[in-house]
């Protein structure tokens, strides 16, 4: 349990991914989480099904170092990914969009 104080500093997004069924491709859509800055919380996978997985990820985004609407970007470009949904979250500190 942490105190009000300190969950208003955190700021976290949830990303909905559906993913080629090829290998690599949710390890390279992680490390992109991880270049960026972004700290993962849960990642939630299901099983392949016609080719492609849907995978939802949570990550803390105070320390992300681009605009998330560049974030979002670098994610849907990626080789595999098919499409990429922000369903939920808050901006970074400093206002960034």
């Amino acid at each position: 349990v942490h105190p009000f104080y300190e969950m208003t500093k955190e700021r976290i997004i949830t990303i909905y991914a559906v993913l080629q069924d090829e290998r690599g491709v949710l390890s390279e859509l992680l490390n992109i989480f991880s270049k960026a800055g972004a700290n993962i919380l849960t990642v939630n996978q299901n099983i392949p099904a016609g080719g492609t997985a849907s995978v939802s990820i949570s990550a803390r985004t105070d320390r992300l170092q681009l605009p998330v609407d560049g974030f979002i970007h670098a994610l849907s470009a990626l080789e595999g990914v098919e499409r990429i949904v922000r369903i939920s979250g808050t901006l970074p500190a400093g206002g960034r969009s």
